[in-house]
């Protein structure tokens, strides 16, 4: 049995000129059998507004290089 973590991005959502891409901590255990999910946690959201591009952390300070 082995447990892989990753992040991985929803689909972006318009809120009203604004897009919203939120982006989820997901673990899986991979078994001789097969792949489980075994959890899936919000941890930030992209913003993007024209040109600009905000991160909103759902974790307190939140530094992109580290996902």
């Amino acid at each position: 049995m082995r447990i892989i973590e990753g992040a991985c991005p929803a689909a972006a959502v318009d809120a009203g000129g604004r897009l919203l891409i939120p982006v989820f901590r997901v673990s899986f255990i991979l078994t001789e059998k097969g792949i489980n999910a075994v959890s899936l946690k919000p941890i930030l959201c992209i913003v993007m507004e024209g040109e600009m591009r905000y991160i909103v952390s759902l974790q307190g300070p939140c530094d992109p290089h580290t996902l």
